[in-house]
């Protein structure tokens, strides 16, 4: 929830402002959608995916995937529109273009 905030006499923006533009662009913004990613992944995949992978990290509008098997590899590349699509309703962003999944241990 963020209130409309004004600048102050002498052009002065205030901290919160600030801070929300800090934390909205760049890498700042990357993590924090990984980190709202990690806080809702069983809602957005649900249970059964979400004990075979986990989002990594979000980098340049590419979103990396940790998952632990080559069979939920390719169950999940042919899914990944559809997952690209979830996340992107559930987070309302951010940006998507490519989901890369890697093998592994998550």
């Amino acid at each position: 929830m963020h209130k409309s905030v004004q600048r102050r006499p002498g052009g002065i923006e205030s901290i919160d402002r600030i801070i929300h533009k800090v934390f909205s662009s760049g890498k700042f913004a990357e993590r924090t959608h990984v980190g709202q990613l990690w806080a809702q992944w069983k809602d957005i995949v649900g249970d059964d995916v979400a004990q075979h992978c986990v989002p990594e990290k979000l980098s340049d509008g590419k979103l990396y995937i940790r998952v632990d098997s080559p069979v939920w590899h390719q169950q999940l590349d042919l899914l990944k529109e559809d997952l690209k699509e979830k996340i992107e309703e559930k987070l309302g962003g951010p940006r998507i273009d490519r989901i890369v999944f890697r093998s592994g241990l998550p």
